[in-house]
C-alpha cells in the first residue's frame, strides 16, 4: 500500500511512501492493512516532520487507536464511517445522544469547555471571560483607561455582529469619536474577537471602500453581551437572524482552519440591491 498527494486544484498525483504488507522480521503473524498503514504513517511523519497534511481513509481506519495515532502524529484526518459507525467508535446508543436547539447552540457558543462539562452555566462562564478579557487583555496590553466605556462598545458591537457596520453611527453610539473607534476595533481584530468580512465587489477600489460585515468568532459571546440567557428568548428576537448567522461565519472559519485554507485567501460576501 502507499499514500498519495492530491490537491483539488491540481491534476498531478504523487505516490507517496509504498509500504509493502508483508510478514515482518522477527513475527509469526502475517501483515495486514491496518499495520502496514501505521507503518506508513509513522514513516511519512518522520520524513516530513513539518508536512500539514489531510490524511483520508476508508471505514478501516475508523477505530479508536488509529484514530489516536493520527493525533499522535499531529495529522488531521477526514475518515469514512459505516451508518451507526460512529456511534460504535465511542460507545454511545442512539438515544444517548444530546437533542440541542439552535437556541441552546447560540447560548452556549463554540468553546469546548462548555460542551465538555454540561452543568457549567454559560452566563456564569462568559461573564468570567469578559471580566478576564477586560482586565488581562485590555488593560495590559492596549492601555485603554475606561474599560466600563470599552464594555459598552463591545456591546454595541455584539449587538451589530452579522451586520454591514456604520462607524459614525457606532461612535454615536458608545460615545465615543471615530479615531477612537477605529482604534478599539483594531483591538478586538488583534485579540481574535472579531473579523471584517468585506463585500463582493468587481472593482477592487469600492471593495474596500464599502463598509465591511463585523462578525463575532463565537456566537456564544455576542449572545451574552446581548444579555441573552434563555435560548427560547434568541429564537423569538429580532437578533436571532444576525445571531445565526453568526454562528454560521464560526463554522465555516473552524472548517476553513481544518482545510488548511490559507488566510490571504478572500471570502467575501455578496449583496444585492435589495437586501
Amino acid at each position: 500500500m502507499c499514500g498519495a498527494l492530491v490537491h483539488p486544484s491540481k491534476k498531478i498525483v504523487l505516490p507517496l511512501a509504498p509500504e509493502p504488507i508483508m510478514q515482518q522480521d522477527g513475527t509469526d503473524k502475517n501483515d495486514c492493512e491496518r499495520n502496514a498503514s501505521k507503518r506508513f504513517l509513522e514513516d511519512l511523519r518522520r520524513e516530513h516532520l513539518h508536512l500539514e497534511a489531510i490524511i483520508t481513509e476508508d471505514g478501516l481506519a475508523s477505530n479508536a487507536p488509529h484514530i489516536e495515532l493520527l493525533r499522535k502524529l499531529h495529522f488531521k484526518f477526514i475518515l469514512g464511517c459505516k451508518p451507526g459507525g460512529i456511534l460504535v467508535l465511542y460507545g454511545l446508543h442512539s438515544g444517548e445522544l444530546p437533542v440541542l436547539d439552535v437556541g441552546e447552540i447560540l447560548i452556549r457558543g463554540t468553546f469546548p469547555e462548555l460542551w465538555s462539562d454540561p452543568s457549567i452555566r454559560a452566563a456564569d462562564w462568559y461573564g468570567f471571560y469578559v471580566q478576564t478579557y477586560l482586565e488581562r487583555d485590555v488593560r495590559r496590553l492596549t492601555q485603554v483607561g475606561d474599560l466600563r466605556a470599552f464594555e459598552r462598545f463591545l456591546r454595541v458591537c455584539a449587538a451589530r455582529s452579522g451586520c454591514i457596520i456604520n462607524q459614525a453611527e457606532m461612535a454615536s453610539d458608545c460615545g465615543v469619536s471615530h479615531s477612537t473607534l477605529q482604534r478599539w476595533l483594531s483591538i478586538l481584530e488583534a485579540t481574535q474577537l472579531i473579523r471584517f468580512v468585506q463585500p463582493y465587489m468587481t472593482n477592487l477600489v469600492s471593495r474596500v471602500r464599502k463598509a465591511p460585515k463585523l462578525y463575532f468568532i463565537d456566537p456564544g459571546l455576542a449572545a451574552y453581551l446581548m444579555d441573552f440567557r434563555d435560548p427560547k428568548t434568541i429564537l423569538h428576537s429580532p437578533q436571532y437572524g444576525a445571531l445565526f448567522e453568526t454562528l454560521v461565519y464560526s463554522n465555516f472559519m473552524a472548517l476553513r482552519a481544518f482545510l488548511c485554507i490559507t488566510s490571504k485567501a478572500s471570502f467575501p460576501f455578496f449583496r444585492n440591491k435589495k437586501e
